[in-house]
């Protein structure tokens, strides 16, 4: 089957997904591994649902941005989509979408659609230990210092590393609180 033939379908199973304006952060269980999409992968992601197939997809792109140079981003954000594991199914893409690069996309779509260009970062996740730790006291009490998507909460079934601090919960059915002495 040709790579323009192929369907590709993002995975759904073991991944934590939320859906901002312009990205798309993604949680993967199964990997222990966080991912934020840019506008441009996250376009391309949403349209891999397994009734679209490549070429399908930077049709889609080409007509929605009047890009000629569609085609450059969607294989790149698909190689990059595969090489994270989150496809369903792998895609066995030829050595032309395996040997692309960024700097390769840059070249043919010129400097000035740099914005455009498909994105994927890992973000850097703290284990269970350091998650565990999400007070620390300070001269006028505690504060939590835990991660994105809580903010300065803390998770009431976490508890504090510092014996004197401790979560309390905002609400009898609140999963977050705040850190307080």
């Amino acid at each position: 089957m040709q790579e323009s033939q192929k369907f590709p379908k993002t995975r759904t199973k073991d991944l934590v997904i939320k859906e901002l304006a312009d990205e798309i952060l993604i949680y993967d269980l199964h990997y222990h591994k966080a991912y934020c999409l840019n506008k441009t992968s996250a376009w391309v992601w949403q349209r891999c649902d397994g009734s679209r197939t490549i070429a399908e997809i930077i049709q889609e792109l080409e007509k929605a941005g009047n890009l000629p140079s569609a085609r450059y981003l969607v294989e790149l954000a698909i190689k990059q989509l595969q090489n994270t594991h989150l496809f369903e199914n792998y895609l066995d893409l030829p050595h032309s979408i395996n040997q692309l690069s960024r700097r390769a996309v840059i070249k043919k779509v010129g400097i000035g659609s740099l914005a455009l260009l498909p994105l994927i970062t890992s973000l850097i996740i703290p284990s269970a230990v350091a998650a565990a730790s999400g007070c620390t006291v300070v001269t006028d009490g505690c504060v939590c210092v835990s991660i994105a998507p809580i903010g300065s909460e803390c998770l009431v079934a976490t508890p504090c590393a510092n014996s004197l601090c401790r979560c309390v919960s905002k609400s009898l059915i609140s999963l977050t609180g705040d850190c307080v002495p």
